[in-house]
């Protein structure tokens, strides 16, 4: 019984997660179209960097 309840608190966590990165994946592309500009491009690299590396948390 503890384990059905372990597999349906991560089934949970998981669907939480894929909107999580869902969320993060849409809030990127408004950051790219803001900061479309050449001298951007190194802001939005390090974002990706950044987003790359909390999504390998998951």
């Amino acid at each position: 019984m503890e384990n059905m309840s372990i597999l349906e608190e991560n089934e949970k966590l998981r669907k939480k997660a894929s909107i999580l990165h869902q969320e993060n994946l849409a809030l990127m592309s408004e950051i790219q179209k803001k900061f479309s500009k050449p001298c951007d491009l190194v802001s939005i690299t390090t974002l990706n960097v950044i987003l790359s590396k909390l999504n390998k948390h998951e």
